[in-house]
This record gives C-alpha cells, sequence and structure tokens, in this order.
C-alpha cells in the first residue's frame, strides 16, 4: 500500500493536470470562435456613412446598470464603438465583455455582446421587457410601463426577440454574439430600434436631431 500511494497520486495529478489543460483548449477554441474581429468592416461603414468608430473606449459603459453591464467594476472597456445619427435619432453600438461574468457563473470563458443605444426626447424611469414565449414582461417602473407598453410594441418586442429597456434617456437592446457581426447586424438592430421608437408616446420618442 505505501508503494501504491505514490503512484496513485501521480496518476490522480496528471489525471487533474490533463482536465484543467483540455477545458482552457475548450474555452480557447470557443472563444476564436465567437470573437471576430469586425472592427476593419465596422470603420469602414462609419466612414461611408458619417458616423465615427473607435476601436476601444474607457468608462463608456460605465454609465450603465444593468445586464450585460457589469455592476460594480469601474473604467470599463467598450470595443468597436460606432456613434451616429439614423432616422433623426442618435445611437451607439459597441462590443462589450463582462467581467466579472453574471453572479453565480464561474469564469470559464468569455461571453461576446454587442449593445445598441437609441436617444429618447427626454429621460425616463428604468424600465427593462424582456420577450417571453407569449408576451413580454416587464420590471421596473410600472406607471411608465402602462404609458409606453402598448400592443404594438409588446408584439414587436415578442417578435424579434430581443429585450429591450429604457435607462435614462436611452433605450436599449443587446444581443450576445456568437458569430461574424458586420454591416446588415447594425442596420438590422438599429432598425429594429427606431421602429420601435417610432410606437413610443411622442414626448419620449421623437427624433432628436433634425
Amino acid at each position: 500500500m505505501d508503494v501504491l500511494a505514490p503512484i496513485l497520486f501521480v496518476v490522480v495529478f496528471a489525471a487533474i493536470v490533463a482536465a484543467a489543460v483540455a477545458l482552457m483548449l475548450r474555452n480557447r477554441r470557443r472563444d476564436e470562435k465567437y470573437r471576430h474581429d469586425s472592427g476593419p468592416e465596422l470603420a469602414e461603414l462609419a466612414r461611408q456613412r458619417g458616423w465615427t468608430y473607435r476601436a476601444e473606449e474607457t468608462g463608456y459603459a460605465d454609465r450603465f446598470t444593468g445586464f450585460p453591464f457589469t455592476q460594480t467594476a469601474r473604467g470599463r472597456i467598450s470595443r468597436d464603438l460606432i456613434h451616429g445619427v439614423t432616422e433623426g435619432r442618435e445611437f451607439t453600438c459597441l462590443a462589450y465583455t463582462p467581467t466579472p461574468m453574471t453572479v453565480g457563473e464561474r469564469k470559464t470563458y468569455s461571453r461576446y455582446y454587442r449593445v445598441f443605444t437609441l436617444r429618447l426626447a427626454r429621460e425616463v424611469p428604468t424600465l427593462q421587457i424582456t420577450p417571453t414565449k407569449k408576451d413580454v414582461r416587464p420590471r421596473g417602473d410600472e406607471d411608465f410601463a402602462q404609458t409606453v407598453l402598448n400592443p404594438a410594441l409588446r408584439t414587436a418586442v415578442n417578435a424579434r426577440g430581443l429585450p429591450l429597456r429604457f435607462e435614462g434617456d436611452l433605450l436599449l437592446t443587446w444581443y450576445e454574439q456568437k458569430g461574424p457581426f458586420g454591416q446588415s447586424d447594425v442596420d438590422s438592430v438599429l432598425a429594429y430600434l427606431t421602429a420601435l421608437a417610432g410606437l413610443l408616446p411622442a414626448d419620449v420618442g421623437r427624433p432628436t436631431v433634425s
């Protein structure tokens, strides 16, 4: 037994090391699959449309409090920031990777989110609208929810399947990126947000840039 103990220890230790290496390689492959260098295409898109593009910016994401943004960290880094105007409304598109990850989740790999914001005509109470299988679920200011959650808005959010949040004077949506990202993705989500803004009361959703 005394002879076998060191051998058993070596075998167990080798197994642990092998499992750790396998996990690291798997997560690296996952990151490589989900992380795509969209910068050159987005920079060119911004140039063509008179928007501004920044490959990286520190602190911009600190203004947000809800998911997918980290709640406690400061000096957070946003990437692929595009600022511009679409249909008379200021918008921002950015890439964000939460660190640390959501509560209760081990940091074994990175998540890549594309976040879009559209500026509203005034500041509003915080309200998040989450699509469900049959309808949407509001969470936040109940009075404001009754003001903005008309049937057309409910249908549009549920049909697209992307969450929506009112925060400050911004309307946000986001999704986890699991593949390439480019012009068609930018146009699609901006069309979604501008359509939703058109369904809001005029004092909230009207264009702010002439």
